[in-house]
């Protein structure tokens, strides 16, 4: 199943694109329409790959009935031809901006911002007129500084934040293609290992000045 597997690994790389672009709108809507197609297309390539093995149409009938059984695969699928077909997704995104010790938030304020406001520009903007009002210049209470945690929604993939979604029908399509094997007579070579929190959304949801400028750790005496 070879191009099964090339999808649902298509798949697998766009999730971990969206990690890498969560602050960045425009790329990250690019990036989400990519992921529900390639979503899409592990589907067909599993129906191509799988069609002439016999009793074929009993298992495929089974196992979209079990991948239907989940609201959110059915809306992936959904807004997948949404996106080809008729228009944009209805992407809102909602920040919390202000003063972070570590990656933890601590004071500020929240509310939806605009969809085509980069955190960078925002972070950098709230920095500059903060600075010498609720940290002083030189940053000397060490491990605080100005952060955005940002947060995007997509109303028709459901509630809640939209990577963590991803991550979710992500190990559907995965126990898809497991059960595909399995009708082949095959059993799926396992996926390499990867670091424990790599599809967290918690861990990249977060910008600070010093991702933005990795030299203020040194200015700052930190």
């Amino acid at each position: 199943m070879p191009a099964t597997h090339d999808k649902l690994d298509e798949v697998h790389y766009f999730l971990h694109r969206l990690l890498l672009e969560f602050h960045h709108p425009v790329e990250f809507r690019w990036t989400l329409n990519a992921y529900l197609q390639a979503s899409r297309s592990v589907l067909h390539m599993a129906r191509r790959e799988l069609r002439s093995h016999e009793g074929f149409d009993g298992w495929w009938s089974t196992s979209n009935a079990a991948l239907n059984a989940s609201p959110l695969t059915k809306r992936v699928i959904d807004s997948r031809n949404f996106v080809v077909h008729q228009g944009m997704l209805s992407q809102t995104s909602e920040t919390m901006t202000g003063i972070f010790r570590g990656r933890t938030f601590k004071l500020g304020f929240g509310g939806p911002v605009p969809n085509d406001w980069y955190s960078e520009n925002l972070l950098r903007f709230v920095a500059n007129v903060w600075t010498g009002v609720f940290l002083d210049r030189a940053h000397t209470s060490i491990g605080e500084q100005f952060g955005i945690r940002r947060e995007w929604r997509v109303a028709e993939l459901g509630d809640g934040d939209v990577v963590a979604l991803c991550v979710e029908a992500h190990g559907l399509l995965a126990g898809f293609v497991v059960s595909a094997h399995e009708f082949g007579g095959t059993a799926m070579m396992p996926e390499a290992p990867e670091p424990k929190g790599s599809h967290d959304p918690d861990r990249y949801n977060v910008l600070l000045e010093t991702d933005l400028d990795p030299t203020l750790l040194t200015r700052w005496g930190w």
